[in-house]
């Protein structure tokens, strides 16, 4: 089964370049709304979004989702909230995914989002260059298998995330992480508990720094055990 929707808005005054949008609306519309999910969204002058979304189920088990979006921003406008010193930005890019159900409960998730991002600091010019901190790629993978009848669940998740570059310029390099963890699904006489290994390669991978940091890079703990116990009254 495929769940196909189309939703259009342009709040605010009606400008040049909202209808501009109003045009590319009415074709997305006509055209593409009977097939995809489409969200295509101006806030204010000079930014837009457009976001395209498939989804299918295969089965009751199965389901599929593809997302593609293109966003770009225009701050040379004193409309827009300024969070960026940048002049302009754009985004390009999709979501991929993909989930897998069982009647005990077992479960299988993977997911790879590639995002290209570039920032421009000129209005005047065309000079591109890719956004700080901003990785090309980030790909998940989430499995959960249930346990003596589920009453305990293992599961585990492999994290990987792409090169980005830093304020300096520099490149943090690419790295994953492999998570473990097992919980109690259900309350025994109210206790609920929970154990998690985090980083279980004990990886040291580099954070971009921010304005705040005087190191462009910061280094990531290592492996990391993590206990929780609750109990409920």
């Amino acid at each position: 089964m495929v769940v196909c929707l189309a939703n259009w808005v342009i709040p605010g005054p009606y400008t040049k370049s909202a209808g501009y949008v109003a045009v590319l609306n009415e074709f997305l519309r006509l055209h593409l709304a009977p097939f995809l999910m489409i969200n295509l969204l101006t806030m204010v002058d000079r930014q837009a979004f457009v976001d395209l979304d498939y989804n299918i189920s295969i089965n009751t088990d199965l389901a599929l989702q593809l997302r593609g979006f293109h966003h770009w921003y225009d701050y040379h406008s004193t409309e827009v909230y300024l969070n960026t010193d940048n002049e302009a930005a754009r985004s390009l890019g999709f979501e991929l995914q993909g989930e897998r159900r069982w009647d005990n409960g077992r479960l299988f998730k993977v997911s790879w989002t590639y995002n290209n991002t570039d920032m421009r600091d000129d209005f005047f010019n065309n000079h591109w260059y890719r956004a700080v901190n901003s990785p090309q790629s980030l790909i998940k993978a989430h499995y959960v298998e249930p346990l003596f009848n589920n009453r305990l669940r293992f599961g585990f998740e492999e994290i990987f995330v792409d090169s980005r570059r830093t304020m300096s310029n520099n490149s943090a390099s690419a790295y994953h992480l492999f998570n473990i963890n097992l919980a109690l699904t259900k309350p025994i006489y109210g206790f609920e508990a929970s154990l998690g290994l985090y980083n279980v390669l004990d990886q040291h991978p580099r954070m971009v720094g921010g304005p705040e940091h005087t190191q462009d890079m910061l280094r990531m703990d290592g492996r990391i055990i993590s206990f929780r116990l609750e109990k409920s009254f």
